[in-house]
């Protein structure tokens, strides 16, 4: 029993889990279930379960014998591991998996790879525990079908499809030829998404709207630079190169020089240099006058006033350190990226300004009440894009219309990052790269 469940992002993935948990519990004995989600997601798992009125147990496992502490309830007590911790653990938690009457995977897209340590400690867990479901707002990432076999063997679904992965990539899959160089990625077979859609179709759960019930507006906000900004783009067109402040920045391929023009877009720039080793160099940030910012600060203002709430999403950490100065005179401020924490707390007594970067809005669900999301940059994947405007637009939330405005400054390449982050396919994205910087370079 279980399967994959996927939907689009915010519509109801955890509470469909919570429906299929409490299913499973009028049946079964040991009334215990495992969820494997991020960290951050515990806490919306906590909050979900008393939305949907279950008076369950929910307890963190930080090592195997947080399972065998003495039940202080008869409830059912819903277990959260952490992905991080699962291939760690994966040996003695399949030891003691017969304990949980159901195990869901959260994030499946997390598991694509069926090769990695994670999918093969999901495949150890769900193999003992029998009930295993895989929540994602995503079947594939790529449009590559080896996601869909990844997600399958890490809840032990994926006979359905092939035994082993070498048996599913002879009968979905083939190596590309790249002329003598020898063989070159795998790719789809003709027809084989249509094969494996029909073999998937039995037993997983698929919700992918194509009109939402409430309203998208979309809208692109251009910006005019700053002189400083003209100035420091114009020497990085001519010259490839950048020399501010007594340090000299030299760019070594197209991806590097996409990453500059935007870190120049929103205000700043790291001028440190690459090292050898790959060891990553300590940053030397630079300022540089931003229009956008200015602009920013502006559109959040008129939002307050109107008594909205907003999310700013930023590429970069730094962005949302800048953001949040630049913000500091407003009320109910409150930011979160790898090296900072979300006060949840604070947030739920009076938040009104989230500055988050994009990157976070897979596992972050307290931005329900929203209506307005704000680009102030973004990154080329499809993912965090899709990731992050889910989180605004949610089943639960209020309002009628999602406003999703994203800011780019002219005659940079925010444009080009926008059409990137909308194509899921990563060879597309590698094309469109090469073709944005030749344009920008020859203008």
């Amino acid at each position: 029993m279980g399967g994959p469940v996927w939907f689009r992002v915010g519509r109801g993935k955890t509470r469909t889990a919570y429906a299929w948990f409490a299913a499973i519990a009028r049946r079964c004995a040991n009334d215990r279930f495992l969820v494997v989600c991020r960290r951050e997601a515990f806490n919306d798992w906590r909050d979900e379960k008393d939305k949907v009125g279950l008076k369950w147990v929910v307890r963190e496992i930080e090592c195997v014998d947080d399972i065998f502490q003495k039940r202080l309830s008869s409830k059912p007590i819903v277990y959260l591991l952490s992905h991080g911790m699962l291939p760690s653990q994966a040996d003695e938690m399949a030891r003691i998996a017969h304990m949980f009457d159901a195990v869901c995977f959260d994030e499946g897209y997390l598991y694509k790879n069926p090769s990695s340590l994670r999918c093969k400690a999901a495949n150890k867990i769900s193999t003992v525990v029998g009930n295993a479901c895989i929540l994602s707002g995503s079947i594939m990432t790529a449009r590559n079908l080896t996601d869909v076999f990844g997600q399958l063997y890490a809840i032990c679904h994926h006979d359905v499809l092939a035994r082993t992965k070498t048996e599913f990539n002879s009968k979905f899959m083939f190596h590309l030829q790249l002329g003598d160089t020898g063989r070159g990625p795998m790719i789809n077979r003709k027809g084989a998404v249509s094969q494996v859609a029909r073999l998937i179709k039995p037993i997983a759960s698929i919700w992918f709207p194509k009109k939402g019930q409430r309203t998208v507006m979309n809208e692109v906000k251009q910006i005019e630079p700053s002189r400083a900004q003209e100035k420091a783009l114009e020497e990085l067109r001519t010259t490839y190169s950048l020399a501010l402040k007594g340090e000299e920045l030299d760019i070594k391929n197209a991806p590097s020089l996409i990453i500059k023009c935007q870190q120049i877009s929103d205000g700043w720039i790291n001028m440190a240099n690459p090292t050898p080793l790959n060891k990553k160099p300590a940053p030397k940030i630079v300022n540089i006058k931003s229009a956008k910012l200015e602009k920013l600060v502006a559109m959040v203002d008129e939002l307050l006033a109107c008594e909205e709430r907003v999310v700013v999403w930023c590429a970069f950490k730094e962005s949302v350190e800048r953001v949040l100065q630049a913000l500091q005179g407003f009320k109910g401020v409150y930011g979160m990226h790898g090296g900072r924490k979300f006060d949840q707390r604070g947030w739920k007594k009076d938040g009104k300004v989230a500055v988050i970067t994009e990157a976070s809005g897979s596992s972050f669900n307290h931005l329900r009440d929203c209506a307005y999301a704000i680009y102030y940059s973004m990154d080329v994947r499809w993912l965090n894009l899709q990731q992050s405007k889910g989180r605004t637009d949610r089943e639960d939330s209020p309002h009628q219309t999602c406003y999703y405005w994203f800011m780019q400054t002219s005659r940079t390449l925010d444009a080009f990052v926008y059409k990137c982050a909308h194509i899921s396919g990563k060879r597309e994205v590698e094309l469109l790269q090469r073709a944005a910087v030749k344009s920008w370079l020859n203008e």
